[in-house]
């Protein structure tokens, strides 16, 4: 017996050596992985920024990301949703660098279409490819084309229609296409909310920061070195951006945001009422202080389409009257004219506004212009932006300062009307689906601020080119995607409800 456990105590004495040598090994193996990586981050750092070393730095948690897209396709979207509401932002901070940051979005709807390949090909059943056979995708597609063959306009520029492509068209099909497939259970269209409301809340905090502690390095260079203090230092004081491009971006987002989730805590429970009341609060006092006049005009579209969608006569009433005193305070009054933040938004009501009838005489100019073109100048050739592609051409002289103005003067009548018969058609569906087809409060709810924020934005897009910009582009058309979503997610609930 004692022999037997002396070779036992051999064996596993032998045995432990081998593990702890074996676990050694593996040790010093990380150990020199890990020392290497180190290094290679390094020289990044050193060699190009500090940006691009923490990019490098992250390249492993990347690549594991991007194997659990492989099985989740979901994930993916979700983040692309929180890639397109930083990357601005991100951007910022590559001060000097000529990356084009917006190829990261490109990248990851790259990514999101070979991953759904793959799914298409191993997993039949996990994604519902039958939710791509919606109008949304279609009029998307309609959409792509007539960009797509702006290509061969007598003046377009090659380079100029790439840049431009992805914020007018592409990014838009993209969403159309995949959101239905992957974001198709009532559960994930929460879900999208959810992340959208605490992502607003980050965004009012960065501004707090730039009002109460101060812009940081890369803010101040922004402003004071590229120039962005001739538009957000001005007369009456300072206007707030966040991680957003601009001021004017930042406030409608924010307006959105308000907008969206005001509407949203009449439906909900009270728990997320009371956190969605106080993400509208915060994205009020957003929107006040990027001093966007613009984006008074989509709280006022969103809670009128309110009105007309609600079938609550309390909520009829009250909206109503908050709408017309609101109106007639800032239209008919002075009061509050003391405060720059009143007096700001009480100037986007003044049609005799200097701003505004500067813009009128620029689309004067530019009608004489367009009168013989009717498919337009060719994309990315309108504005200040041309200047870049060609610095002599008339209307690269004179700005757009309006989404439909530039889609005027680079895809001609033909093209504007198209879009807005395109956006017109996707909120007049979503409005029918209300009043007559979804029976679920809850989802009409939803629907109800959603079709509410993008009808303000649509508006709002006068004044200010924010529908291709990030956010604000990719946000609306995943609200649009869901809007045309819900007729299956009525189907879920109402299945749901039966069985339980």
């Amino acid at each position: 017996m004692e022999h037997g456990k002396s070779i036992d105590n051999k064996i596993n004495i032998a045995n432990a050596k081998h593990f702890w040598s074996y676990l050694l090994s593996i040790k010093t193996y990380i150990f020199t992985v890990l020392v290497c990586g180190l290094c290679c981050v390094g020289y990044v750092t050193i060699r190009y920024n500090y940006l691009f070393g923490l990019a490098f730095g992250l390249l492993p948690l990347g690549v594991c990301a991007a194997l659990a897209g492989l099985q989740r396709p979901k994930v993916v979207f979700y983040a692309l949703f929180t890639l397109n509401y930083f990357i601005m932002g991100i951007g910022r901070y590559s001060m000097g660098s000529s990356f084009p940051f917006g190829t990261l979005i490109d990248i990851i709807i790259g990514y999101m279409a070979l991953v759904l390949i793959i799914q298409r090909i191993f997993f039949r059943e996990y994604l519902k490819w039958k939710n791509l056979n919606n109008r949304f995708s279609l009029l998307s597609f309609v959409w792509l084309l007539y960009t797509f063959f702006q290509l061969f306009n007598p003046s377009s520029v090659t380079a100029a229609w790439a840049s431009a492509f992805r914020g007018i068209a592409f990014y838009m099909f993209a969403v159309a296409v995949i959101a239905p497939i992957v974001i198709n259970r009532f559960k994930d269209f929460t879900t999208i909310m959810f992340i959208w409301s605490v992502f607003t809340v980050l965004a009012v905090l960065k501004a707090l920061i730039q009002k109460f502690v101060g812009f940081d390095f890369a803010e101040s260079y922004w402003l004071f070195a590229l120039g962005g203090k001739l538009t957000h230092i001005i007369d009456y004081g300072i206007r707030y951006f966040s991680f957003f491009t601009d001021a004017a971006n930042f406030g409608a987002a924010m307006a959105m945001s308000m907008t969206v989730f005001s509407i949203c805590a009449l439906f909900v429970k009270w728990k997320l009422k009371v956190w969605f009341i106080f993400v509208s609060i915060l994205a009020f006092y957003g929107m006040l202080i990027s001093g966007t006049r613009a984006a008074l005009a989509v709280p006022f579209v969103g809670y009128t389409i309110l009105v007309f969608l609600s079938k609550k006569p309390k909520t009829i009433i009250t909206f109503s009257c908050s709408i017309l005193v609101l109106f007639v305070f800032l239209n008919y009054t002075h009061l509050g004219s003391g405060n720059v933040l009143v007096r700001r938004m009480r100037s986007a009501l003044n049609a005799n506004d200097p701003s505004m009838i500067v813009r009128y005489n620029n689309q004067a100019k530019l009608k004489v212009y367009m009168d013989d073109k009717p498919f337009g100048v060719g994309l990315g050739l309108g504005g200040v932006k041309a200047l870049r592609y060609t610095p002599y051409s008339y209307v690269a002289s004179i700005p757009t300062d309006s989404w439909y103005v530039m889609l005027w003067v680079e895809t001609g009548i033909v093209g504007l009307v198209l879009n807005l018969l395109i956006m017109f058609y996707i909120l007049g569906y979503g409005a029918y689906q209300v009043l007559f087809r979804l029976k679920n409060p809850l989802l009409r709810g939803l629907n109800i601020a959603l079709i509410g924020g993008c009808s303000g934005m649509v508006v709002a897009s006068y004044a200010n080119e924010i529908l291709g910009q990030f956010p604000n582009g990719i946000i609306i058309y995943t609200s649009m995607a869901m809007i045309f979503m819900s007729p299956i997610f009525d189907k879920e609930l109402s299945e749901t409800k039966e069985l339980s």
